[in-house]
């Protein structure tokens, strides 16, 4: 079971400090579906992909995509109370930069300037540092949890079997990998990942 944090009731409205309420399985009006996946559709989350597509190549534009679809399944499916945006947010951007803690600034410096408060961007710095250290991620809240064992299922296929294979596969085809050996030494660490070349897919339809 991911974190501690039972589910929530009904929802309430922010705190002053700008903190999101955190919900059973995430979701707050309005959402889309992308991949199969019920994620959030908010300015803030549309901000993030547009930042980090533009940043980003596209094998790792997908790999962080999937990543996140995967954390907010991993949450749905066990009914999750947590805030869908930090997690879109610390997903999206854990391999932005050369360096974690790099990447967490930046994430984190994203966050404020999008009008997230103190604790939330606190929050996303945190789900970003400690993503490649599930060890010590699984020991925070659960929004880094999530963020860690979503990055987990896409590079590691650890925690793999608490989504259904049908489901993978559908998020696999629609952000397909794209690394191959060279760029998964360079940007990966070596870890070998098997994909064959395909273009990147086009999130925002015409």
């Amino acid at each position: 079971m991911i974190g501690s944090r039972p589910a929530a009731g009904a929802a309430v409205h922010p705190s002053a400090d700008g903190m999101a309420v955190a919900v059973p399985g995430g979701m707050k009006s309005p959402t889309r579906i992308i991949a199969g996946v019920t994620v959030p559709d908010t300015e803030l989350v549309s901000r993030a992909l547009q930042y980090v597509r533009s940043d980003s190549n596209p094998f790792l534009f997908n790999h962080v995509v999937r990543s996140w679809l995967f954390a907010v399944r991993l949450g749905q499916l066990q009914n999750l109370s947590y805030d869908p945006e930090v997690v879109a947010v610390g997903t999206l951007f854990h391999d932005i930069g050369r360096f974690v803690l790099e990447a967490a600034d930046l994430a984190s410096e994203f966050a404020r300037s999008t009008g997230m408060g103190a604790t939330r961007a606190r929050l996303v710095w945190h789900c970003v540092a400690l993503n490649s250290s599930r060890c010590l991620a699984l020991s925070r809240e659960v929004e880094s949890v999530l963020c860690s064992e979503g990055t987990s299922v896409d590079m590691e296929g650890e925690v793999s079997r608490r989504i259904p294979r049908a489901e993978i596969e559908l998020i696999q085809n629609e952000f397909p990998r794209l690394l191959q050996e060279p760029n998964l030494r360079e940007f990966c660490g070596g870890w070998p990942v098997k994909g064959g070349v395909r273009e990147a897919r086009t999130f925002w339809g015409s």
